[in-house]
């Protein structure tokens, strides 16, 4: 689902580059990160028992942007961009995809050039959406208020529109299966998904049996790893792991997880789970439960306030906080054979 940063150059960039434009608190003393310097955060090779994440950086605040260029102002002034309310996150190589509600917008922030700007402006925007970066580097924007999906081209231009208002009348999450070219949107209040075809038209449903621990009675977001999809159904706090088609594969996270919200899977094959009653995030491979990160709600690299969108890229994990008004960005350390 996600590609890989191509060198530790590209790393090196971002830490100067995030780091200048909004500055790191320590993390001293909280479950699951480690407590490395910068300099030994860059070196660190894998993980050890204790830890899994080591602080990277954080936007926030108040970041130098450029609006985005039309013909007749080529080369326009510096604005600057504040981040209100991120509740969305989603991230590829260089380029990141923040969606502010607060805002009505969608910034990207390029790393390459280290700039950020507004990506689309997006006047019916609700306050629950989600984003998503296909491999060809389309955005889908979920928007439970409009009760569409749109995917925008690397530009800002619509591409397509998806919705089935019958069908979809709550959506809350989308992924895309790149080898198929289907589009997976969950609805919350049918607790199942629709698999549209680039072209609009719905190839299928997807949902597991009502019955027995595979019922799913409500969806609060989904991830796509591995030929899998991963649902959270936040009614019976836990994660249903399907096939594309529909058949049921096993679940997980009911013991642990207290109020599951949003969720991605690593290149580990490593599923996040963002736990937003206890401010943590919940580590599971293969269905079994690895790791707890977090638990404390404060300001903090390492804290959360509110937990409103997760994605793994390569190595980085990124998480919007909503009510933090920000993005942290942390590493995310291979285990150590």
């Amino acid at each position: 689902m996600n590609l890989y940063f191509s060198s530790r150059i590209s790393v090196a960039v971002l830490i100067v580059t995030v780091l200048f434009i909004s500055g790191c608190a320590t993390t001293a003393g909280l479950v699951g990160f480690g407590k490395e310097s910068d300099k030994q955060i860059a070196a660190a090779e894998c993980v050890s028992e204790d830890k899994m994440l080591e602080r990277w950086s954080t936007i926030s605040g108040i970041i130098k942007g450029r609006p985005k260029r039309t013909p007749s102002q080529p080369s326009p002034p510096l604005e600057r961009v504040r981040l209100v309310a991120p509740t969305a996150v989603a991230a590829q190589s260089t380029d990141i995809f923040i969606a502010d509600p607060a805002q009505k917008k969608i910034f990207k922030y390029d790393r390459a050039t280290q700039v950020i700007s507004t990506f689309v402006e997006v006047p019916e925007m609700g306050n629950v959406v989600q984003l998503y970066l296909d491999l060809g580097l389309s955005v889908y924007l979920v928007d439970q208020f409009s009760a569409k999906t749109t995917q925008y081209d690397i530009d800002g231009r619509v591409l397509q529109i998806f919705e089935n208002r019958a069908e979809l009348p709550q959506p809350v999450a989308v992924v895309v299966d790149d080898l198929q070219a289907e589009i997976f949107v969950a609805d919350q209040l049918r607790a199942h998904a629709l698999v549209f075809n680039r072209a609009g038209g719905v190839n299928r449903v997807v949902n597991a049996p009502r019955s027995g621990k595979t019922q799913i009675q409500s969806i609060a977001a989904m991830a796509f790893a591995d030929n899998q999809l991963y649902i959270v159904d936040n009614v019976n706090h836990e994660v249903h792991a399907m096939s594309p088609t529909g058949t049921y594969r096993f679940s997980f996270g009911a013991d642990e997880l207290v109020s599951p919200g949003v969720i991605t899977v690593d290149g580990a094959n490593r599923v996040f789970v963002a736990d937003t009653i206890t401010n943590s995030i919940k580590v599971y491979k293969g269905g079994l439960f690895e790791k707890e990160i977090g638990g404390q709600r404060g300001e903090l690299a390492s804290e959360f306030q509110l937990i409103s969108g997760l994605w793994a890229d390569n190595d980085l994990l990124y998480v919007a906080d909503s009510v933090g008004a920000s993005v942290k960005i942390f590493r995310i350390l291979p285990p150590c054979s």
